[in-house]
């Protein structure tokens, strides 16, 4: 067979994520405290960006009028602007580019937005939006994903570990299996440990452990201190519940004064690295969407989802001020400067619509799908994947994930993670197989709850009362869900309790 060299044409289909599209969804993972921060930061950027301060106060005001996606259009303003002046017209033609970037809300901008901001209360443009609403601190989710994304790896990768960022609890544990999240978010295992195993590389050490003794076990690997003892040690530290120290000294081949030394060891470790950080409900217990009742409202038996506009600041696009700059006679890279701020306003413009609107859905899908729930409480929750809702909305799986991540839901039951409403089934005697494991799990707190003092239930009973109520489930998925309840088993709940601990 004769090889030879040629050139040939051929066409071929790749998806290709454009910037646009990077923006709009980097905004949908973002919860309404950290979209504010990042709003900001865009604000003291981009010359055509501007708060309204006074938008915002006439809504507090006026809560019954219908609420915007969260930008406006400087045209749309309730008071027209008037024209630009002489004086402002000719300086803006005097002055260099570099003077409309001093502070980003010079007289220039002033003139072109006429807005009454006359009030009891002083205007400081200096201060950023979230310092003027929320407290600011860093959670956990955007530290991570800030590591995450300047890794060197596979983008598949990258993307399933941010997405993973949402399910981590504010200890830092990551306590799902690897089934569930798969099943959860509809990726394959493989990708899936090969992101979770990324996530538990990052600061601080030991976030990304399933429990305890896996957060002490990667601190450990990390300072290179696991010896073999001191493993088995951290695979049988439930002895110490049961009081079988001494047994445990003799499993573990150590003496007293070594298993001293360990337990130091270990105590020095942080077991709860996400603490130190400020979760999406302590930076401020704002929901992102609201679900109520509403009389007028047909579907759903009167139930409607709005999404919460009140935590968000309305910005401004000053789309006549880059009219009018673009006439004035300016260098080649202050032209291209502006050009870009322009273009970059739009884009934030279309990407807070496309949040809002895929948000909407999102909730909507919920809602409709747990509409038992909200009714009648947490015994109707159903089973629901983020398969299901992205089949009913019409989008990949990863947006339904961006779109839940660190967003809080309100109802009149309360305020939950939207992830909260994402659960695996369990079948039930009745074989209606329509059992949320959320459900099973509020059913064993009760009956440990109710449970005799000095007397604890051990997880073979709460099996066979479970059973008993029509509940099919393993004794080692009962255990399971107890253990991410934070409920110590039988044994060390019987030793506590003799103790005099809670």
């Amino acid at each position: 067979m004769e090889l030879k060299l040629g050139v040939s044409a051929k066409q071929t289909q790749n998806l290709a994520i454009t910037p646009q599209m990077q923006q709009a969804l980097k905004l949908l993972q973002l919860s309404n405290v950290e979209l504010n921060e990042h709003l900001t930061e865009e604000i003291e950027k981009n010359p055509f960006l501007e708060l309204n301060e006074k938008q915002n106060k006439n809504e507090s005001d006026h809560k019954d009028k219908p609420k915007d996606d969260g930008l406006a259009d400087a045209n749309n303003s309730s008071s027209p602007s008037p024209s630009p002046s002489p004086a402002t017209t000719t300086s803006s033609s005097n002055n260099n580019i570099d003077q409309i970037n001093n502070d980003g809300r010079q007289k220039e901008i002033e003139d072109y937005d006429s807005r009454d901001y006359s009030g009891s209360e002083e205007i400081n443009h200096t201060q950023t939006i979230t310092e003027r609403t929320l407290h600011e601190k860093e959670s956990l989710s955007v530290f991570l994903e800030k590591q995450i994304r300047l890794e060197n790896i596979d983008d598949e990768i990258k993307n399933i570990a941010i997405g993973l960022l949402g399910w981590i609890d504010d200890n830092g544990y990551l306590i799902e299996s690897d089934e569930e999240l798969s099943n959860a978010l509809g990726i394959k295992i493989k990708p899936l440990i090969e992101a979770r195993n990324l996530i538990k590389t990052l600061e601080p050490l030991g976030v990304g452990g399933k429990n305890f003794i896996e957060c002490i076990r990667i601190q450990l690997l990390a300072a290179n201190k696991l010896t073999d003892k001191l493993s088995k040690l951290l695979d049988n530290l439930h002895m110490i519940e049961k009081n079988q120290i001494s047994q445990l000294m003799r499993l573990c081949n150590i003496e007293k004064s070594e298993f001293l030394e360990m337990m130091d060891q270990i105590k020095s470790l942080d077991p709860r690295p996400g603490l130190k950080f400020t979760s999406v409900a302590e930076i401020a217990k704002l929901p992102d969407l609201i679900v109520k009742k509403d009389k007028n409202e047909k579907k759903n038996n009167g139930w409607v989802v709005e999404v919460n506009d009140d935590t968000l600041p309305k910005v401004l696009f000053l789309d006549r001020l880059w009219e009018e700059l673009a006439r004035q006679p300016m260098k080649k890279e202050d032209k291209n400067y502006l050009k870009g701020c322009n273009k970059s306003g739009k884009w934030i413009q279309q990407a807070l619509a496309y949040r809002k609107s895929t948000m909407l859905r999102v909730g909507s899908a919920i809602l409709k799908k747990q509409l038992s729930f909200f009714e009648e409480g947490i015994n109707s929750l159903v089973p629901m994947t983020m398969k299901e809702i992205a089949i009913e909305i019409d989008v990949h799986e990863s947006t339904v994930s961006r779109g839940i991540t660190n967003k809080l839901l309100e109802c009149p039951r309360g305020i939950y993670e939207l992830k909260y409403f994402f659960t695996q089934g369990l079948k039930s005697s009745s074989g209606d197989g329509n059992l949320s494991s959320a459900t099973v799990k509020d059913k064993i707190r009760k009956i440990i709850n109710e449970e005799v003092p000095g007397k604890p239930i051990s997880d073979t009973k709460i099996t066979s009362i479970l059973c008993e109520n029509g509940i099919t489930i393993a004794r080692r998925t009962v255990a399971k869900y107890r253990e991410n309840l934070g409920i110590p088993p039988a044994s060390a709940r019987r030793v506590k309790q003799q103790l005099g601990y809670n």
